[in-house]
């Protein structure tokens, strides 16, 4: 906020960190030449994981510890393969079409 207050805050706490920072970045999302929304990227990816539309919401996936179970991962595969979006697309299209919390809740 204008006074300093955060109100989202994700501090990217991965292991290898040295590392992490070599593949990290925040890019600035344009469309027709304004901007549109902010996230934090990983090299070689195009889903979003944390992103900001300035004034309006912010998002992200946050999982550290997925289960063990085996099962989990099928029941992700048939969604993938359902044609359920994967958090990442979900949460870039979000930013791209939502101009307010109501319609990216």
């Amino acid at each position: 906020m204008t006074n300093g207050t955060v109100i989202h805050s994700r501090n990217l706490d991965f292991e290898e960190p040295s590392a992490m920072r070599k593949v990290v970045f925040r890019a600035l999302f344009k469309k027709n030449g304004k901007y549109s929304f902010d996230a934090v990227m990983f090299a070689g990816t195009v889903g979003i994981y944390t992103g900001m539309k300035s004034g309006a919401f912010s998002v992200s996936e946050n999982q550290r510890y997925p289960e063990e179970h085996p099962i989990y991962f099928l029941e992700n595969m048939v969604m993938l393969f359902g044609g359920v979006d994967q958090i990442s697309w979900l949460i870039r299209k979000t930013l791209e079409n939502c101009e307010d919390y109501n319609c990216a809740l």
